[in-house]
């Protein structure tokens, strides 16, 4: 080795009583580079972790939330945020603008249209940010997800979610904790989160991060609505409940043996009387009902999935008299068909198309039977245990 490859680097006090150089010994360029990198290696072992530390428990005690309300749980988040619980105490404090928050609350229920505003709002708030989802509706879409079609699943089909809030609203004290235990991932520089992603075939998977980086495999989710949740059995329906404390009245047992003689159906006492009768008896007994019994009125009409067939309701009323009696049928779940009585009640023109548009049913004779509540090129019934969720909704993406 030449001595123009040599540098003087001083070492420590141990090794200069070792030396006859003065506490300077001659080494090369490349263990000068190694040398170096093994100081760099420990520095950053050691004060950048101290200073993360100090980061990340400021960062824990001045979250700044955003006030961003969506439904009912947002009366819930306000009332976390009264006196009673004092928040501020905390470091946790509400503003106004998403460009200074670095916490979102999704307070209640998002629907599929106010997804790409919420990720929208959410892309506004710097870096860290966190997450909750508030309420059963944030966290899978609640009720929604079994009798709506217009709400997301979940608040992580937009934006990732670091902490869950079970509820239907949960309380203050529920929402309190959760905001305690984000502190403490925040504080343990250990920020879990969770969200939905569609992958170039269109499946949807659930990631999860640890800080930003993720960890395990991808779990699949299914789009599917309900699925095979209860068995596909509709010869042990539950038609109603008797009770012997409120009863039936003496015009309705005989309203009832009347049809009982003429159809053949089966009638049941109870708050409200119930005839079940076949999808084929289903329109004479109607009439029978309006131009005999005098049932002048149709209050409600409503159609449930039963797994293999289509229950439908019809509540008429005899005003004149106080009477009110309940028709239930149902027809398969496969080409589902019964004839209207449109013709018959006006208010069911429309509750008819209702129940065509969310379930198939069709009403035949229906002077107008088209979709009502939904866009004309939706696709599929959405009240249908089979109903699979679609990936946009009129330009709104689902993910």
């Amino acid at each position: 080795m030449d001595s123009k490859d040599k540098v003087e680097v001083p070492i420590s006090a141990e090794a200069i009583a070792k030396t006859k150089h003065g506490g300077v010994i001659a080494t090369s360029l490349l263990d000068l580079e190694g040398l170096m990198d093994k100081v760099r290696g420990q520095i950053q072992k050691l004060l950048p972790n101290v200073a993360k530390d100090v980061i990340a428990a400021a960062q824990a005690n001045s979250i700044w939330m955003l006030t961003f309300g969506l439904a009912c749980c947002a009366i819930e988040m306000m009332a976390t945020g009264t006196a009673d619980y004092d928040l501020d105490r905390l470091g946790i404090i509400p503003r106004a603008s998403p460009r200074q928050a670095d916490l979102m609350i999704i307070a209640g229920t998002l629907p599929i249209q106010m997804g790409d505003q919420t990720l929208r709002v959410w892309e506004q708030m710097p870096e860290p940010k966190y997450s909750i989802a508030m309420g059963v509706c944030a966290t899978d879409g609640g009720p929604y997800t079994l009798y709506g079609y217009s709400v997301l699943p979940g608040a992580d089909r937009k934006i990732p979610v670091n902490v869950y809030v079970t509820g239907c609203p949960p309380r203050p004290e529920a929402l309190l904790n959760s905001l305690i235990f984000l502190r403490q991932m925040v504080a343990k520089r250990e920020v879990h989160a969770s969200q939905v992603l569609l992958d170039k075939d269109g499946r949807a998977f659930r990631h999860h991060y640890v800080n930003g980086v993720e960890t395990g495999t991808p779990e699949e989710v299914s789009k599917v609505r309900w699925g095979p949740t209860y068995p596909k059995k509709t010869d042990a329906i539950d038609w109603g409940a008797d009770s012997e404390a409120l009863g039936t009245t003496a015009a309705l047992e005989a309203i009832g043996k009347r049809l009982q003689d003429e159809f053949k159906v089966t009638f049941r006492e109870g708050p409200v009387p119930l005839v079940n009768v076949e999808a084929g008896q289903f329109r004479p007994l109607v009439e029978h009902l309006k131009n005999k019994e005098g049932f002048s009125r149709l209050t409600t009409l409503h159609a449930t999935d039963l797994h293999g067939r289509i229950g439908l309701s019809y509540i008429f009323e005899k005003r004149s008299e106080g009477l009110v009696i309940d028709v239930e049928t149902t027809v398969p779940t496969e080409n589902p068909e019964l004839p209207t009585v449109s013709d018959l009640y006006s208010i069911a023109n429309c509750q008819e198309r209702k129940e065509y548009d969310l379930l198939g049913v069709r009403f035949i004779g229906h002077p107008n039977l088209d979709r009502i509540m939904t866009p004309d090129d939706w696709v599929g019934y959405p009240l249908r245990h089979d109903y699979v969720y679609p990936t946009s909704y009129h330009g709104a993406s689902m993910y």
